[in-house]
């Protein structure tokens, strides 16, 4: 028996694989990964004026994984950290909560063109639908993110 709640999650959940599908798309020729791209987006549209965002403000995802990401980006001179403050080290090692992570200069260069097509993409896609309904929409959807989110 499909249930009016069954239809809007199935609805939700191939929503999900085109979203998936554009992004794909906007990620080609960048050579990021759907991961690095979230994790590289996230610092670029969420840093403060010195260009960091405090580690755990991004951890939205598995721990484990995401210091992996961070790792590799690192690495691969995308990312950067610092200090947040002169915070215990524990173990001759920093609490990642005391740690902030932003954009290299070589970061924002590989972002900045992923982030304009993803903008364009999103306008592209959201064009014929009224103002309110953008905003019902938005809504809707932080209270499903916020609902579903599992915490870490």
């Amino acid at each position: 028996m499909k249930t009016q709640s069954t239809a809007i999650v199935a609805s939700v959940s191939r929503l999900h694989r085109v979203f998936n599908r554009v992004i794909k798309r906007v990620l080609l020729g960048s050579g990021l990964t759907l991961e690095e791209a979230g994790v590289l987006m996230d610092l670029y549209t969420s840093a403060d004026k010195d260009g960091f965002v405090p580690y755990a403000a991004l951890r939205a995802r598995s721990c484990a994984a995401f210091s992996r990401q961070i790792a590799l980006l690192r690495k691969a001179k995308l990312v950067k950290s610092r200090r947040l403050c002169d915070g215990a080290a524990q173990g001759g090692r920093v609490s990642k909560t005391l740690i902030a992570v932003g954009l290299t200069e070589a970061g924002v260069a590989r972002i900045e063109s992923v982030h304009d097509r993803y903008c364009t993409a999103c306008e592209k896609l959201l064009r014929d639908l009224a103002q309110e309904d953008q905003l019902a929409l938005l809504q809707i959807c932080t209270r499903l993110v916020y609902e579903l989110e599992i915490p870490t």
